[in-house]
């Protein structure tokens, strides 16, 4: 993927404790929509049910970077992670991940952003510069 020369800013945001209903649905096609939405100009889900951590955020990271995304969003609850991104001011799914697989990038993320891997109970700031693949 070529980058443009200037640097590119891509905000991650983590979000907890989030409803079943807040979370976007995934239809027989395999794309993603708002529940109640037509399902236009939503995005093929990505698969990455058997990508270490390392390599999915990357991977994660890459396609919003295609997308020209503001935002990353992992907005998790019990059951599994949904991962977001914001696109002309629309969040849109690009991956559901399970509870177990979700914690382990979450964990990923917060370990590369020097932030206290094991301390839950608070919000935290992180901060990385990520390396493109050339």
């Amino acid at each position: 993927m070529a980058m443009d020369a200037a640097r590119r800013s891509l905000e991650i945001v983590i979000m907890a404790l989030v409803t079943d209903k807040q979370l976007v649905e995934k239809n027989r096609s395999g794309h993603a929509h708002a529940p109640g939405a037509s399902g236009q100009g939503s995005l093929r889900l990505m698969d990455l049910s058997h990508v270490s951590p390392e390599k999915g955020v990357a991977v994660l990271i890459d396609r919003a970077l295609e997308l020209r995304a503001s935002d990353l969003f992992l907005a998790t609850n019990e059951q599994y992670v949904a991962v977001q991104v914001r696109l002309r001011g629309q969040v849109e799914q690009i991956s559901v991940l399970d509870a177990e697989q979700g914690r382990r990038y979450i964990a990923h993320i917060r370990n590369v952003a020097a932030m206290d891997v094991s301390d839950h109970r608070r919000p935290h700031d992180g901060r990385w510069i990520y390396e493109l693949d050339d």
